[in-house]
């Protein structure tokens, strides 16, 4: 059966998704030489690094990517659209590109 839904309808879905999967998101600064005072990374309670904010690019943790493109049953393109707005949404930045972080 297929449904169809508003983009913010999904941002919601994801939202939710992550809220529940990952938990509660801990940001701390990068203190890599070349990062800019804006920089961060969230960090779930386990203490792995889930997203990685780097000049405008946001890493997604590996797993967590693939894991989302096949629930989502999204392309690369669609999903850093989605990731971008939920970004936006919860910590105010721009997303200029979203990748999966291989860390």
């Amino acid at each position: 059966m297929k449904y169809i839904i508003t983009e913010n309808r999904l941002v919601d879905f994801v939202d939710k998704y992550l809220e529940d999967s990952i938990g509660r998101l801990r940001k701390f600064p990068i203190t890599h030489i070349n990062a800019r005072e804006d920089d961060f990374e969230l960090v779930d309670d386990k203490g792995e690094t889930m997203f990685y904010y780097y000049d405008y690019g946001l890493g997604v943790e590996e797993k967590l990517y693939l894991k989302m493109l096949s629930l989502f049953n999204l392309n690369h393109r669609e999903l850093e659209k989605l990731l971008s707005k939920w970004f936006k949404n919860h910590y105010d930045g721009m997303v200029l590109t979203v990748y999966p972080n291989i860390l």
